[in-house]
């Protein structure tokens, strides 16, 4: 081979080395903007997206908390899953139980929600959103005696709802046009009776509650069968990507593993 075929051939290997190269690097910057874009990291407050409940298929929900906040990355059904009946009995040791099982229940009908491919975990809006278990146990005082105390065995009032309720109220999702509960408890006592009502958000978006039961010196007093919808608050993986969507209400982004 002459001296100039082999400047041309050497040459000509380089060129291509540099263009496989380049060619790599452009490649990467490409793979590193897609796995940016896809990064769920990037779900902000108040974006919509779709989640697969499994049995219960797909539902709408909105970006309750990032990624990056104390309570991980959750997000909130748009509408009312089901219809939740709490107090069914006029019985006032029933309705009793009820009101301090009142929380579990809620939580444990958010449950069936939580696909196990995405969820870590589901519970219901208004609990606490770093522990939905919490509560404050009675026994409840009274400003007089029932049965020959002050004392009742039903669980104290809660601000846990107060949490949810900001950053709902931030985005503009807390009043839906319809009832649903709030896992949190309130009490309204005064020196001749004392009630109890688990908190739920009404129709009108105000904040309010079912009573489920009271005392006052002459007795005990059942409460209502009471009927409010159930929104679910689910726990997203760390692994899950973002497959498409915008973000919209309209387009909602999709996710996968």
């Amino acid at each position: 081979m002459h001296g100039q075929e082999q400047t041309l051939v050497a040459e000509t290997t380089r060129i291509k080395e540099i263009y496989e190269k380049d060619i790599n690097q452009i490649d990467n910057v490409y793979a590193t903007l897609e796995d940016e874009k896809c990064d769920i990291s990037n779900l902000k407050e108040g974006d919509y997206v779709i989640y697969d409940s499994g049995t219960n298929g797909n539902i709408t929900c909105i970006v309750l908390y990032e990624a990056n906040s104390p309570y991980g990355l959750q997000i909130i059904t748009n509408r009312n899953v089901k219809q939740v009946t709490i107090g069914r009995n006029r019985d006032f040791e029933t309705s009793r139980v009820q009101y301090n099982n009142a929380i579990e229940i809620l939580n444990t009908e958010a449950l069936a929600y939580k696909n196990n491919i995405y969820a870590t975990d589901a519970r219901c809006v208004g609990s606490n959103p770093i522990d939905k278990s919490t509560e404050i146990n009675g026994p409840v005082t009274m400003q007089f005696q029932y049965n020959g105390t002050t004392e009742i065995d039903y669980k104290n009032e809660d601000k846990n709802y107060e949490t949810d309720k900001k950053i709902m109220q931030k985005i503009g999702i807390y009043g839906i046009g319809e009832s649903y509960w709030l896992a949190s408890r309130s009490i309204d006592t005064v020196q001749t009776y004392c009630d109890f009502y688990l908190r739920l958000v009404n129709k009108e978006g105000e904040l309010s509650g079912d009573y489920l039961g009271g005392v006052n010196s002459n007795g005990g007093n059942a409460g209502a069968a009471c009927s409010n919808g159930l929104r679910i608050c689910i726990t997203l993986k760390h692994n899950i990507k973002i497959n498409g969507g915008e973000g919209t209400i309209d387009n909602p982004y999709t996710l996968e593993i």
